[in-house]
């Protein structure tokens, strides 16, 4: 009886050692949920897990390593939403100092620092997207496979770690390909504005051309908006392929 209570602690902790990483960091797909309410789901999913899982734990004398290596495992799914929001963000502030938003921005409570105004705002798109279109629900669902895939306290195989580069590339291009148009578009007036400045250099082109290139950025960005949805899907698609990845 007291080892199975022993046994039930430990399966406890090692869950929560997994899942933790990503429901609490703000970097994770939780990011605008208040601090208290993740701290509640974790541990409420985490006894969830406990009940219904039915994968035995070997608790052996390297407990320091089972609960490491499973918060390894745990950054490594957490790393998967930063790079995906990262590059999301990168491209944000991209067209922030194109368009002419390069000195504002946005505070983010979470991580008390100043973002991008164009990332946040898709950020804050692609993160109510994760949840309007059920991805949280294949969130979970990759955590109770892992626990028949990686038993719990053996996840010390950090073979995924080779997918690094290759999803943080392929990340980087569907991010570019969803602002592609407007970065192109800001490009040309740019190359127009320069144009024009060389022609008329006693004119202070800058300051007339900045209204310009910022309605011409907003309305891109809106009329894009219907059209990026394919781009934002397959990068969640991509974000659970490498998920699924880790324990295949």
């Amino acid at each position: 009886m007291a080892q199975a209570q022993v046994v039930s602690i430990h399966e406890f902790f090692l869950i929560l050692a997994r899942l933790s990483p990503a429901m609490i960091s703000t970097m994770g797909p939780f990011r605008y949920l208040p601090t208290f309410v993740r701290v509640v789901l974790l541990l409420v999913f985490t006894a969830i897990f406990v009940a219904y899982n039915q994968t035995p734990v070997a608790v052996e004398s390297g407990l320091l390593k089972m609960y490491v290596a499973e918060l390894i495992f745990g950054f490594g799914v957490l790393w998967v939403f930063v790079a995906a929001y990262g590059t999301v963000l990168f491209f944000g502030r991209l067209i922030d100092l194109q368009i002419g938003f390069g000195a504002a921005g946005v505070i983010d409570p979470g991580n008390q620092t100043q973002e991008a105004l164009i990332g946040t705002a898709y950020l804050a798109l692609i993160s109510t997207l994760f949840f309007i279109l059920g991805f949280h629900r294949e969130l979970f669902m990759f955590w109770w496979h892992s626990f028949a895939l990686i038993p719990l306290g053996s996840a010390d195989n950090w073979f995924w770690l080779n997918k690094v580069v290759p999803f943080l590339t392929s990340c980087f291009v569907l991010a570019l390909l969803l602002f592609a148009p407007v970065i192109l578009i800001i490009w040309c007036v740019d190359v127009a504005t320069g144009a024009v400045s060389k022609a008329m250099p006693q004119m202070n082109i800058y300051f007339v051309m900045l209204p310009f290139k910022i309605a011409i950025g907003l309305i891109v960005l809106a009329a894009m908006i219907k059209s990026s949805g394919e781009s934002i899907r397959r990068i969640f698609e991509l974000m659970f392929q490498q998920l699924h990845g880790m324990v295949s």
